[in-house]
């Protein structure tokens, strides 16, 4: 893992997520990506050319200038956080936010980007409305949401949320090769159960198999009426450090249908979520 994407509005939670990346980083031995975009302002230029011409300026000059305090800032917290040493890339660039995140994470083939769940200006509308889905529905590579709450430690114990679909042995394959990242770091492969059958069990007991020759590995099936509910208090009670849930990119008649525990575990968890596409 060679590159992080980092976007960042400015805000508290923003500061906070970016401490989590650059403690990432510094684990990784890879390089910062920063990110912010901005929107020019709506105007009527055959109007007013000379003032619309003059305003659009201003407002570049201003989210630059904005932009290098804030780089500032954040190699600062590098310094006290003792992580100097972390390559941090700074980029500005004008368009809409998530736009400017999935381009930018394909333009640069970063390894993962690293987010914050909430925000306080532009982000609020990426990871409170729709535009959370976009992110997680079109990254073609893995998604790190850090909740406002979340602070980074050692990552010793990873969950990996089972669906048991058809195309999920690439996602587990996935998780493993993160969990690998860390020195001594556990996988957690849970699947919430909310059919009280045999059947969870049953496939639960095909991966105990698969991967018995990794002593870990560790497997859960949980009793649940709900699936959000049953992951987050599996979560909670066993000390995880990253859940991992995966992902992929649905038509509009599927979202009418279907239900979207990823992003409903973006929106309430505690605990960083790794989406995987």
């Amino acid at each position: 893992m060679k590159k992080i994407l980092f976007p960042t509005d400015f805000s508290a939670n923003a500061n906070n997520a970016f401490n989590y990346a650059l403690h990432l980083a510094a684990k990784l031995g890879a390089d910062i990506i920063t990110l912010h975009a901005y929107k020019m302002p709506q105007i009527h230029v055959a109007h007013l050319p000379n003032t619309a011409y003059q305003i659009m300026e201003q407002q570049t000059e201003n989210e630059f200038a904005q932009y290098q305090k804030a780089a500032q800032e954040m190699h600062e917290q590098a310094e006290n956080e003792h992580l100097s040493q972390v390559n941090i890339i700074h980029m500005l660039e004008e368009g809409l936010t998530v736009d400017k995140i999935l381009e930018v994470s394909e333009k640069e083939n970063v390894d993962i980007i690293v987010l914050g769940t909430t925000g306080a200006t532009g982000l609020k509308q990426v990871f409170l409305g729709s535009n959370a889905a976009r992110v997680i529905d079109f990254a073609k590579c893995p998604v790190l949401a850090i909740p406002d709450s979340a602070r980074y430690s050692s990552i010793k114990r990873i969950a990996y949320a089972c669906s048991f679909e058809k195309i999920e042995k690439k996602h587990i394959e996935e998780a493993i090769s993160f969990t690998r990242l860390f020195n001594n770091a556990e996988l957690h492969l849970i699947h919430a159960d909310t059919t009280h059958t045999y059947i969870g069990e049953k496939r639960m007991n095909q991966l105990r198999s698969e991967y018995s020759q990794f002593n870990d590995i560790f497997f859960h099936v949980i009793d649940t009426l709900d699936v959000i509910e049953g992951v987050d208090f599996y979560v909670q009670n066993n000390d995880i450090d990253i859940l991992a849930m995966f992902t992929h990119h649905r038509n509009f008649l599927e979202k009418l249908v279907t239900v979207s525990y990823t992003q409903q575990m973006a929106y309430q968890t505690k605990t960083p979520l790794l989406a995987l596409h």
